[in-house]
């Protein structure tokens, strides 16, 4: 069985992401792949987990360089030993590529790496698996955003902070969703 996988976009005027294809309004971020997989990683789908990752970054950054990559868990049901194997493999690919991972929790700090990447939304079970295999010590507990946004606006907030140009027009809140 393979998982649902999407690219997603901001809706205009607000703060909440929706697959591209779905909602023909939403904005992609120039330089960040926002990428959200629904469903349980297991050893069924993790091959197929990491080819469309590197499909959606393929197809989102023809213009632009890659900066970051988000990864929205908020659909992540369950996640078995291999799914944490691959995890680990995805994280290693994109840190020799100076790419740093984040998720949806707290934010502490960026570091200076070209390519972020970001988790966002990661529900307890999966969060509990992910501390008990120590990914959330490869990944980094700065890396973890509760929402998409957040994480989006860190970056925004980093490329300034490292003089890098920016990424779009500064988001604007309307309300806390």
């Amino acid at each position: 069985m393979l998982m649902f996988v999407c690219v997603l976009g901001r809706a205009p005027g607000t703060v909440i992401y929706r697959d591209i294809k779905q909602h023909k309004g939403a904005v992609t971020v120039p330089g960040i792949v926002i990428f959200r997989f629904d469903g349980s990683i297991f050893f069924g789908n993790t091959a197929f987990l990491r080819e469309q990752l590197l499909l959606a970054e393929k197809n989102s950054c023809k213009d632009t360089a890659l900066y970051a990559i988000v990864l929205d868990c908020s659909a992540i049901t369950a996640i078995d030993y291999s799914g944490v194997l691959a995890m680990k493999e995805i994280i290693e690919y994109y840190r020799d590529r100076k790419v740093s991972m984040f998720t949806c929790h707290t934010y502490k700090y960026l570091s200076n790496d070209v390519i972020v990447l970001t988790l966002a939304n990661l529900d307890n079970n999966a969060l509990r698996t992910f501390q008990v295999c120590g990914l959330i010590k490869l990944i980094g507990t700065d890396h973890f955003f509760w929402r998409v946004h957040d994480a989006v606006l860190a970056l925004q907030s980093h490329r300034v902070a490292v003089h890098m140009p920016p990424l779009g027009p500064p988001p604007r809140m309307y309300h806390n969703i």
